[in-house]
């Protein structure tokens, strides 16, 4: 399963909640972001390579993996982390 599929399935998620905006870094563009979190997920990203990983905007009301497609929630199950996303402003992945 290739992740540019799994990416555009998220991007065709519906528009459920609002988007919580985070101080990031710098003056980009975080559109992307915004709009994941207006369907319900956490957005991170990470600054030049180096850790950790901030969260950049949160979901008002967070979707559940059980509202995922069936290939996005297999792909989500990949991954797991200690810890919730709600409460977690940043992420550290193990070395």
């Amino acid at each position: 399963m290739a992740v540019e599929h799994v990416v555009e399935a998220l991007q065709a998620l519906p528009l459920t909640t609002e988007a919580v905006r985070e101080t990031p870094l710098g003056d980009g563009d975080y559109s992307d972001w915004y709009a994941l979190s207006e369907r319900g997920l956490f957005a991170y990203d990470w600054h030049n390579y180096e850790g950790p990983f901030l969260r950049f905007s949160r979901p008002r009301e967070p979707i559940r993996v059980q509202a995922l497609s069936d290939e996005a929630r297999r792909v989500a199950q990949l991954v797991t982390c200690s810890g919730e996303f709600r409460s977690s402003s940043t992420l550290t992945l193990p070395s």
